[in-house]
């Protein structure tokens, strides 16, 4: 029996070396099936079949096994193991994409391609199927290996080889076997491609693309792939190549083009489902459609270049084109699309058009598909689609990616393409408009309406332009594009009268009553809604043709206007909205009603919202124009509400009928309206007449006030207190024929919704006297027996509301009836809208008393019964019985109750009721109660804000007439106004943040004004001592209001009075007559009053602040308001003085209990210490609570250090460390708050004070420390307060415990690596506070971590190898460690990062630790090769072996760490040559020879002599490059043997041979061609001069901004000492760059580089007086700060200015030479 797989590594590797070809197939048929299992899906090296495998692969020290087997069977030419052997060694590569094995996969990648790429070039053009995929695996396997094995292949296999293009061709038929693809030649082509681009880097996937008929056969034929490898080809293409933003966008925009974009849009069509597995299907069109919609529709993503947006070519910005160029792309895909055919492609040439509108016009120039009108489903397709390209959005108009708008505005014809292209021009549209069809005129009108609502939002933004542009000029040319664009609009459209014309021809829907043709209806009504729009989109957007057409719109309104539809009420309402001649008096014909009232009646009969909404504004509109109601546009809406409206609206589904009620209102108001229409100039007469005559009435009264004389209205039309119509409808009451008590109900309803409107009440009480007048039946009885209210009650409910008083004496009285009226509606089963009327004829003959019993039952049926959740009928039965019938809160279900709740019926019932009604009923009763005052701030809080504006001239006019009167006491209804007007402020300020008129107009109002005079009356009483003059309840009030009453402006005023008084006098005034609440309001108003001045800034006298004193120690009011006090005068040091001398202990106190205190702590200190206080036994005692730890509070501490108690400080430690350990420990029940910067204030303290830390418990120190690390490791500031502590307290410690055991618990600590990992962003604070501990913690016992190597695997785990300062301390313990330890750390050094504690151990445990393909995977592979080539373009120039450089402003590598590091490696030959040269690795090694410091430049050129001769020995693409370029370099070293310490070269030759190593890799690189001359030119380089400077700044090329920019890095790299400032002078670089700087050649990015050239030339003090002597720098500089205009320039240069200064003070120790301080002054 064969075996199953293979368990040892003896078996594996015999497998592999037999060479019988019969037991060799069988065998190797078992490894590979064992090799296929172990790849299946994740590789777990120690799975069962897997484990053995890897082991045979870490036993062998090469591959020859393997090449060995396949010489074999391709020497023998063995056919039956062509196959298996291929896939057993692709599957061996697979198994080594596992990061502990991979150096072997590589190392069998370069076996392969040395000496068996011919076996691999005989498999591609085999003619045997089988065989030629086992060798695509081969090649796929190979790139999986990583980077650097896919560029091997990538540039050893020849991609022309025979049969290598064929593979991309070969499938087989058609199967229903979805996997059967994967037997398919073409499916391992494709893999194999693919494999390139995800296994490749950057330049593999350029050069791949740039390959002719690579990559573009993956596409080909991609439409006839199955489901699963289209998959696969688009994820990949997508994810690897156009999610890199590596490759260039011009590389893949070159690649995928149209032909490419086409190619997969076959796909579309494959719309059927697939199957792909046994269960589950998939649509091919779907995963093209998302794959083109994600790179062909986002701008800035993909092929999808960011737009101009309307603007041409010749505007966009020069050096931008090629992206407008390639979009072309896009439009060429667009014109191949059949969107006509396919919604999916439809909706990709909407989204490709979206996302770049400037293709919407060529798309127009190019439709391939006729336009022209006529009955067929294609034609109405590709009009629907137009018409959705018509909608996209309007571009942003600004320019480019700025906030600003160009001067220049897009042109107009593009304009006009994007809103009605020409295709579709007025002759087109008007012929579709004509068309007998009518499906295609219905169409036409669609598109049309389309066509406007885009010239709308095209009109908004170009205004919104006009309106942002400051400039005139600019502002006309845009000006002049909305005119052009209206005009070059009007004329594409049809003429309107044509739209007219097929509107009046369209019957009416009433005439079509033969019910067999509803469909024949329906056409017509859907025609006459879309004419209605297009005719009202005429007036709305291009009113001019309107008026020219000489349409009248009443023409349109019918004599039924509820007979229309609500779409065609909509349009007809909109366009009577936007007209502006409307004429509201004409008639629809001879018997009918004018508009208004027949807009009226829709506005009462309608069921919609939204047309009801559109005909109050309408009316509002219509009526607003007019002498009616010119006065106040808003009096509209009370007339509107006040109109009768029908409750029984159930079961309504088209119009609601109209009562009789209203039918009568409105014949009246018609009448009425009509009436004034004719006389309307006598009306206004008799208006002003009112004014004068009630005006001069009450000026001629005895008890006249001046407040309310002060708020009368003038006789000016503009400022009638109502509208004239108002007297028309009194006086029409007298003629009127119909029934006159709904008109009395309506006009009385209408008076009472007048009355938030008036500033005084005597204008209404005119009309009410008129009222009373009209009435014949004045007999009175109580309102709560009144069954039926009669029009007497109602003239007597407006009155009681507009006086707020009632000559009733109405009070509610239990009912004797013990039956319930509703108990028949609750057991009638008749319809809802029968008992709705039920309900509503029951509450009309109801009386009051009646309805208290069963209020509740009322509420309940009307929610769960009637569908009335607002409790309509209820709520206005209730608005109009009360208050004349008493106040509706002394309902007995009301009553009873204490508070509302959300989930009451009554609660609900009452927040139904307006703010108006439920006022007056609290207003007439002074009902202060709380039910009263919550429901009230409910219905407030519910009020738009037109509606809230009206509440306080409401309240204010209530409050005017009440503080005029001549009544005793005003303190009742006072509070109640105020308490109301306050929220109301409130609610309005919620709402609107320009509430300040509002405000200012409410507290400036003359009866705010009166009181605000009494309120000083009385505080002046306070001053002259006749306290019994005081009104106490009026003084509560007002100091309770006191904004109401004018603090902002008497507040100084007021405090001036109350510090005159005689405070002791008083206090014994208020005790003796029992006064505490009068004492303690006096006391609140003036630390009210102090307490706002201060915060104002405003100076009071030092006599306030000594009342205050002896109010606190009367301790009359609460210590919060002391404290607020004195955070208001903390900016007043003398107030706080005298404030402290008093309240320094409750300061203290207030401190220590964790609160903020802005008050100076020295002011806090001396007071203390002034009046003795204990402030040491006030902490100790603050720290038996759960006090919260801040930073104030240690500067109290600091405090009681300060009064001398040497002893504090040590019971003071020992209660807070053990708190701070208790409130970090997760499991402990106290919680301790600290705030940021405790820990910080904390460790100053320490290091402050003079403290014998001997003396503190060390166990107390020893938890508090392992507390701290354990459970609170995330905090810096404890960390580093933790790491003081620790230097304190072990201060010449010499015993290992307990730092062994902390350095423990911090290394093994679970989230000690992602705190300081290196690379993350967000943890910079954490990860230098851990660092510095583990270093201090080093500090004192180095041999813990010296000899015990294994804790450094953590360590390193935090080490990013750069200069920053926790890289630079844990290189320091390193260091330590290495001179310390009794073995090398090297091997542990040779990789770091996250992660590296895994790698180092998977490695160790497999023996490839220290083996050069682990060094050059793993060691270089963690080298980031942009950071080194910034590394050694920004050497530091102090960089030494034995010390880390100080950390510069940018983060870079540490040469004291790569140096040593890369020395050993090279030495030991354990380095990949082409790998140490991509990772900028020798760049840094060739900088180094420029260094200062001896040891450095020494070991450089121990590094490169080693490094040449490994050269000498690789090959790979470039090394005869880069052997020229050092040969080169060595040729121009001279003198060497003449010194033990090698010569210095140059850095301005060394920058640019570093940079020169890194382009010879980069064949495409703009500089391979100057850098390829410059190797030419001479054997030898001239280090007296710049490399390259003058041909460089000269350059004349396509790219010479990029290389002058290049030169100018180079320079700025390579200036270090005063050697290289002569070298910059030989080639008068100062001059040129001088020059070049103030030139119009320099942009912003070269001007950044002269900068930091100058910089880096200043630090160096000789220079910097060799550039001010020689150079004129300081004139330069002069000459550059006298012309700039940016202020970031002018502060870069004046920074350099005054470092150029300070360089020169330090080169001659502050001394200036004579000749040079006019160089210096002048400047």
């Amino acid at each position: 029996m064969a075996q199953q797989f293979y368990s040892t590594v003896d078996e594996v590797a015999t497998v592999l070396r037999l060479r019988d070809p019969n037991a060799l197939r069988r065998d190797l048929t078992v490894l590979k099936n064992q090799l296929v299992e172990a790849t299946k899906d994740r590789i777990d090296p120690m799975a069962k079949r897997t484990r053995p495998l890897v082991e045979y692969i870490q036993s062998c020290s090469d591959c020859q096994d393997l090449t060995d087997l396949w010489d074999f069977q391709a020497r023998d030419n063995i056919l039956s193991l062509e196959c298996i052997v291929p896939d057993v060694i692709s599957l061996f590569l697979t198994l080594c994409t596992t990061p502990i094995i991979r150096p072997f996969g590589l190392q069998l990648v370069h076996a392969i391609l040395a000496r068996q790429l011919k076996y691999i070039n005989r498999g591609v053009a085999s003619m045997r199927i089988p065989h030629c995929i086992s060798t695509f695996k081969v090649l796929e396997s190979m790139c999986a290996i990583g980077q650097q094995a896919t560029k091997e292949v990538f540039h050893t296999f020849n991609f022309q080889t025979e049969g290598f293009s064929r593979a991309a061709r070969y499938r087989k038929k058609k199967s229903k076997n979805p996997n059967s693809y994967i037997y398919d030649l073409r499916t391992s082509y494709v893999r194999f491609i693919l494999a390139l681009f995800i296994h490749g880097d950057t330049e593999v996937k350029k050069e791949a693309l740039g390959v002719r008929n690579l990559v573009n056969a993956v596409f080909n034929g991609i439409e006839e792939d199955a489901y699963l490898l289209a998959e696969e080809i688009l994820t990949t293409a997508k994810a690897h190549i156009i999610e890199d933003y590596s490759i260039p966008r011009p590389v893949k925009s070159f690649f995928f083009s149209s032909f490419i974009l086409e190619k997969i849009a076959k796909l579309y069509a494959r719309a059927e489902p697939e199957r792909v597995a046994a269960e589950e299907t998939k649509i091919p069109a779907d995963l093209a459609h998302e794959f083109l919609m994600s790179v062909c529709t986002v701008p800035g993503f993909g092929l999808c270049y960011k737009d101009e947006g309307w603007y041409p070519m010749t505007n966009i910005e020069q050096g931008k084109g090629t992206d407008k160029a390639q979009n072309r792309a896009l439009s060429k895909f667009l014109s191949s699309l059949k969107p006509s055919d396919d919604m999916r492609q439809q909706e990709m040439v909407r989204k490709i058009l979206s996302a770049c509108p400037s293709l919407v016009q060529g798309y127009w120039q190019g439709v391939s598909f006729s336009v022209e009108p006529r009955l067929s489903s294609k034609w109405l397709a590709n009009l629907a689609l137009l018409q959705r390209i018509v909608r996209l959005p309007v571009p942003s108009l600004y320019y480019g990616n700025t906030n600003l708008y160009p001067a220049t505005p897009p042109p107009t014809s593009v304009i006009l393409d994007n809103i009605l292209p020409n295709v579709l021009g007025r002759a087109v549209s008007t012929r579709g408009l004509k068309n007998t069809s009518p499906l295609v005129s219905y169409a036409t009108k669609l598109f049309l309406s389309a066509a406007f609502l885009k010239y709308a939002d095209v009109l908004k933004a170009l205004e919104k332009v006009v309106s942002s542009i400051d400039n005139a000029e600019s502002s006309k040319k845009w000006q002049d594009c909305i005119t052009q664009t209206r005009e070059g609009f009007t004329r594409r459209l049809p003429d309107l009268m044509t739209i007219v014309s097929i509107y009046q021809a369209t019957p009416p829907t009433s005439e079509q009553k033969d019910e067999s043709e509803d469909n024949i209806a329906l056409q017509y009504q859907m025609s006459h809604d879309v004419n209605l729009r297009l005719i009202s989109y005429y007036q709305k957007y291009l009113p001019e043709t309107f008026m020219e057409a000489t349409v009248d719109p009443g023409k349109f309104m019918p004599t039924d206007i509820l007979s229309m539809r609500p779409e065609s009420l909509v349009h007809l309402l909109q366009l009577l909205l936007s007209v502006s001649d409307f004429k509201w008096s004409g008639k629809a014909g001879k018997n009918s009603f004018s508009h208004i009232t027949t807009l009226l009646t829709l506005y009462l009969q309608t069921p919609y919202k939204h047309i009801r909404d559109l005909t109050s504004k309408l009316i509002n509109q219509t009526l607003a124009d007019s002498f009616m109601f010119r006065h106040d546009l808003e009096e509209v809406g009370p007339w509107l509400e006040a109109l009768p409206r029908n409750f029984a609206t159930a079961g309504s589904k088209g119009s609601v009928s109209l009562t009789k009620e209203q039918q009568v209102v409105l014949q009246f108001l018609d009448e009425s309206i009509e009436r004034f229409g004719r006389s309307q100039y006598r009306y206004l007469d008799q208006a002003v007449e009112m004014l004068n005559n009630v005006n001069t009435d009450y000026l001629q009264r005895e008890n006249s006030s001046t407040l309310l004389a002060s708020l009368l209205r003038s006789n000016d039309s503009s400022d009638f207190p109502f509208s004239p119509l108002l007297l028309t409808v009194l006086q029409h009451m007298q003629s009127f024929k119909g029934d006159k008590r709904p008109v009395m109900r309506f006009v009385t309803k209408l008076v009472i919704l007048l009355i938030p409107k008036q500033k005084v009440p005597f204008y209404l009480e005119h009309v009410c006297q008129a009222l009373q007048d009209r009435v014949t039946d004045q007999s009175s009885s109580n309102p709560c027996i009144v069954s039926q209210w009669s029009e007497w009650n109602m003239v007597q409910q407006t009155t009681a509301c507009l006086l707020g008083q009632s000559d009733s004496d109405a009070a509610m009285k239990d009912s004797s009836d013990t039956i319930s009226p509703f108990d028949s509606l609750l057991s009638d089963n008749s319809s809802i809208k029968d008992r709705q009327l039920a309900f509503v004829e029951l509450l009309r003959h109801l009386s009051v008393n009646d309805l208290d019993r069963y209020l509740s039952t009322a509420a309940e049926l009307c929610t769960n019964e009637l569908e009335w959740n607002s409790f309509e009928p209820l709520v206005e039965y209730l608005s109009e019985r009360h208050p004349l019938a008493g106040s509706l809160f002394d309902y007995s279900a009301i009553r009873s109750i204490e508070s509302l709740g959300t989930e009451s019926i009554i609660y609900a019932l009452l927040t139904s009721i307006s703010f108006n009604t439920l006022f007056h009923n609290t207003w007439m009763q002074c009902d202060e109660s709380a039910v009263a005052i919550e429901t009230m701030r409910a219905v407030l809080d519910r009020m738009d804000k037109q509606q809230l504006v009206t509440v306080p001239t409401l309240i204010l006019e209530k409050l005017a007439v009440l503080v005029a009167s001549d009544g005793s006491s005003v303190n009742g209804p006072l509070s109640l106004a105020l308490t109301l007007l306050e929220h109301t402020l409130l609610t309005l300020a919620k709402g609107d943040d320009n509430n300040d008129l509002e405000q200012k107009a409410v507290l400036s109002h003359p009866a705010l004004g009166e009181l605000s005079a009494r309120f000083m009356t009385q505080v002046q009483y306070l001053t002259s001592g006749e306290y019994t003059k005081i009104d106490t309840k009026f003084m509560h009030i007002a100091i309770e209001k006191l904004d109401f009453f004018g603090q902002k402006r008497i507040a100084r005023e007021l405090v001036d009075h109350v510090i005159k008084m005689d405070y002791s006098l008083f206090v014994d005034y208020c005790e003796k007559n029992d006064e505490p609440q009068l004492q303690s309001d006096v006391n609140r108003l003036l630390i009210g009053l102090v307490d706002d001045l201060s915060r104002r800034q405003i100076d009071l006298p030092s006599e306030a602040f000594h009342i205050i004193t002896k109010v606190w120690q009367s301790r009359s009011f609460r210590d919060s308001d002391i404290l607020s006090l004195l955070n208001a005068c903390a900016s007043n040091p003398s107030a706080i003085t005298i404030l402290l001398t008093t309240c320094g202990r409750l300061v203290t106190q207030h401190i220590l209990a964790g609160y903020q205190c802005n008050i100076d702590i020295s002011l806090v200190s001396d007071a203390c210490a002034k009046t003795s206080i204990d402030v040491a036994q006030l902490v100790l005692e603050s720290l038996e609570k759960d006090t919260p730890m801040t930073s104030q509070f240690v500067d109290i501490v600091q405090m009681a250090c300060a009064q001398g108690d040497n002893g504090f400080l040590r019971p003071f430690l020992e209660k807070t460390l053990p708190k701070l350990a208790q409130g970090v420990n997760p499991d402990s029940a106290v919680l301790i708050e600290v705030s940021d910067t405790f820990y910080d204030r904390l460790s100053q303290l320490l290091d402050s004070v003079e403290f014998d830390w001997r003396t503190l418990d060390s166990e107390i120190v020893r938890d508090f420390i392992l507390n701290t690390v354990l459970d609170n490791i995330s905090d810096a500031a404890a960390i580093r307060f933790t790491g003081s502590l620790i230097k304190k307290a072990y201060e010449g410690y010499d015993k290992r415990e307990p730092i062994e055991t902390y350095i423990r618990r911090v290394l093994d600590h679970d989230k000690y690596q992602k705190l300081t990992n290196p690379s993350a962003d967000d943890n910079t604070n954490e990860r230098i506070a851990i660092v510095e501990i583990v270093h201090i913690l080093n500090s004192i016992q180095p041999e813990i971590l010296a000899n015990q190597h294994g804790l450094l695997d953590q360590l390193l785990t935090s080490y990013g190898a750069t200069t920053s300062v926790p890289d630079r301390l844990i290189l320091e313990i390193l260091r330590s460690c290495e001179a310390r330890g009794r073995s090398t750390i090297l091997p542990k050094m040779l990789m770091w990062g996250p992660g590296s504690d895994r790698n180092r151990q998977a490695h160790a445990q497999a023996g490839t630790l220290l083996h050069a393909d682990t060094i050059s995977m793993e060691t270089l592979g963690l080298i980031d090769a942009t950071l080194m080539q910034q590394t050694f373009m920004q050497f530091p120039v102090n960089a030494t072996l034995a010390e880390s450089p100080e950390s510069a402003p940018e983060v870079i590598y540490d040469p004291s760490f790569f140096l040593p590091l890369f020395a050993n490696l090279i030495s030991s030959g354990a380095v990949d040559c082409r790998k140490f040269i991509d990772c900028n690795a020798l760049g840094l090694v060739t900088v180094s020879l420029s260094s200062v410091d001896d040891q450095v430049r020494m070991l450089a050129y121990q590094m490169m002599d080693q490094f040449y001769d490994m050269m000498q020995h690789v090959r790979f693409h470039e090394d005869r490059e880069v052997l020229m370029l050092l040969n080169e370099l060595k040729n121009s070293i001279v003198d060497r043997s003449d010194s033990d310490i090698p010569p210095r070269i140059p850095p301005t030759v060394t920058v640019c041979v570093a940079q020169a190593v890194a382009i010879l890799m980069q064949p495409g690189h703009y500089m391979y061609t100057h850098i390829s001359r410059w190797i030419l030119r001479s054997p030898s380089f001239d280090m007296n001069f710049v490399p390259m400077f003058t041909f460089l700044f000269t350059s004349a090329t396509p790219t010479h901004r990029k290389e002058r920019l290049w030169l100018l890095h180079v320079l700025g790299s390579s200036i270090w000492t005063r050697e290289d400032y002569k070298v910059f002078s030989r080639n008068r670089i100062w001059d040129m760059i001088a020059t070049f700087y103030n030139s119009a050649l320099a942009d912003h990015t070269s001007r950044k580089a002269v900068v930091e050239i100058m910089s880096r030339a200043i630090r160096i003090p000789d220079v910097a007086v060799s550039l001010i002597r020689n150079h004129g720098l300081m004139a330069w500089i002069q000459q550059i700060l006298t012309f700039s205009q940016d202020a970031e320039e002018v502060k870069t240069w004046t920074a350099l200015r005054d470092a150029a200064v300070g360089s020169m003070q330090k080169q001659f120790d502050n001394q200036l030479p004579l000749p040079l301080q006019p160089l210096i002054e002048n400047n």
